[in-house]
């Protein structure tokens, strides 16, 4: 397990390094055998999470965000709804604290992430249906953050929009499709509302940008 002094981050952070940067193939296929191990259990799941809350590292960033997904889908029935929604209010935070400073590959695969955790747990509990309003809160932090958010709900239209066959998702096709009316119903037109928010943004940004150039190319007098 990881400790609090975080030695455990640091030692994913140079076996994430080693598997992207090492020069030998050797070390590399040794570096992916450990990290892989990460996905094997929930007994795991405290150590990744505790990478995106110390470490900087792009790489380790990375991996925590593919292995999480990885354990996700292996592991989905052993977690309990609590946990479920910690993980996804863990990742949303984070999003929303310094999902505006990370890689883009990062923040790519934490909002995959996301928006998988809150299909599988729709109906788990209304907090997962509150996704659309948490996005809000993070289109409206800062223009970065607003890019972020709009990634988010395209994942998540996705998502919901996807049939799964994966072990993770052990529903029946009428379950998945009861889940995906559901987000149509509760989410879907409040997407489509800041998506139409965003273009009306654009368009007045373009205006005044137009109506600037103008100005500065006309004749004085």
């Amino acid at each position: 397990m990881l400790g609090d002094d975080g030695g455990g981050v640091a030692r994913f952070e140079r076996l994430c390094e080693v598997l992207y940067t090492s020069p030998t193939s050797s070390e590399r296929k040794d570096a992916e055998a450990q990290l892989l191990q990460f996905q094997a259990s929930t007994g795991r799941l405290a150590e990744l999470l505790a990478v995106f809350e110390k470490s900087h590292n792009s790489y380790a960033l990375l991996i925590a965000g593919t292995s999480l997904q990885g354990l996700l889908a292996a592991q989905w029935s052993a977690l309990s709804p609590d946990e479920r929604l910690e993980i996804r209010m863990l990742l949303m935070n984070y999003l929303l604290s310094r999902g505006a400073q990370v890689a883009d590959f990062v923040a790519a695969s934490l909002v995959k992430v996301v928006a998988r955790i809150t299909k599988l747990a729709w109906f788990d509990g209304a907090r997962h249906r509150e996704v659309v309003d948490e996005a809000s809160k993070l289109y409206n932090a800062s223009p970065e953050h607003c890019a972020l958010a709009l990634r988010l709900l395209t994942a998540l239209v996705d998502e919901f929009n996807t049939t799964s066959t994966t072990r993770s998702d052990a529903r029946s096709l009428t379950q998945q499709r009861k889940c995906a009316v559901s987000f149509r119903d509760l989410a879907l037109f409040p997407t489509v509302q800041i998506a139409q928010s965003t273009l009306r943004r654009l368009r007045t940004s373009g205006n005044h940008t137009d109506g600037a150039a103008a100005a500065a190319a006309s004749p004085t007098t």
